[in-house]
C-alpha cells in the first residue's frame, strides 16, 4: 500500500501542472488519486461520456480522437509521458469531446475531478496551471487550422518532421514516430497513402531515411527549406 502510494505522489511531482506545489496541495491531490496500468487498445475515456478527472500520463501514449469511430474518426492528438486528458471537461463540468486509447501498454494516473477543483480553489498557483494549460491547447488548435486551411499537405509533413527533431539544429537527426503512419497521417489532416507517398519524395530527393517509425533526417537544413 505504501508503495503504491509513493507511485502515486511521484507520478503528481513530476508532472508539469503539479510540480514545485505545496507538499500540502500535492498530499490532498495524492490521496484521491488512483494508478491505472492499461494494456494496449484500452479505451480511456469515450466522447459524449461523463469526464471522472484528470488523466495524466506517467509512460506509455494516448491517441486522442473525434467521431464515431477508429475508421470514420480524425486523430487529434497523440499524448506521451506528462501529458494529460480531461482537463477542460473537468474544468467545465461538461462531456468530454474526444475519445482517448492507448497506443501501447501505460500508466495512467487518474485525479477526480471534485479533487481537482476543490484544490484549484483553494490554491491560486495551481489554477493559473490551469488556465495555463488550457491556453496552450486554444494555440495549438488555432495552429492546426491554420495549418489544415492554408499549408499543403506537403509543408504540413516536414514541419511534423521537424517539430519532432526541435532540439536539433544542423546536420542530421534520428527522430521515432509516435505511433504507427496511418494514424500519424490522420493527425496531420491527411491520407495514408499520401502520406506514405510525401515520405517516398523526401528519401528520392535524399533528405530522410525511413526504417519503419523510425526516420533519419540527414540533412535538416534542406528539410527547413522545403518546408518553407
Amino acid at each position: 500500500m505504501a508503495d503504491r502510494e509513493h507511485e502515486i505522489t511521484n507520478a503528481i511531482k513530476r508532472n508539469a501542472l503539479f510540480r514545485t506545489l505545496a507538499p500540502a496541495v500535492i498530499a490532498l491531490l495524492s490521496a484521491s488519486a488512483t494508478i491505472l496500468k492499461l494494456q494496449r487498445g484500452t479505451r480511456v475515456c469515450h466522447r459524449g461520456k461523463s469526464c471522472p478527472g484528470l488523466y495524466t500520463v506517467v509512460n506509455g501514449r494516448i491517441v486522442l480522437r473525434v467521431g464515431a469511430s477508429p475508421e470514420a474518426g480524425k486523430v487529434l492528438e497523440i499524448i506521451g509521458p506528462g501529458g494529460h486528458v480531461g482537463l477542460a471537461a473537468t474544468m467545465l463540468s461538461t462531456p468530454l469531446t474526444v475519445t482517448g486509447e492507448t497506443l501501447v501498454d501505460s500508466t495512467l494516473l487518474l485525479i477526480p475531478s471534485q479533487a481537482l477543483l476543490n484544490s484549484a480553489a483553494n490554491n491560486a498557483e495551481l489554477g493559473l496551471r490551469f488556465v495555463a494549460a488550457l491556453s496552450r491547447e486554444v494555440h495549438a488548435l488555432t495552429a492546426d487550422i491554420e495549418a489544415f486551411a492554408l499549408h499543403s499537405g506537403h509543408k504540413r509533413i516536414t514541419n511534423y518532421l521537424l517539430q519532432l527533431a526541435a532540439t536539433e539544429s544542423t546536420g542530421s537527426s534520428v527522430v521515432m514516430l509516435p505511433a504507427e503512419k496511418g494514424i500519424i497521417a490522420s493527425q496531420l489532416n491527411l491520407t495514408p497513402a499520401y502520406f506514405s507517398r510525401s515520405l517516398r519524395d523526401l528519401i528520392t530527393a535524399g533528405m530522410i531515411a525511413v526504417h519503419g517509425q523510425k526516420i533519419i533526417i540527414l540533412d535538416l537544413g534542406r528539410l527547413r527549406d522545403a518546408s518553407r
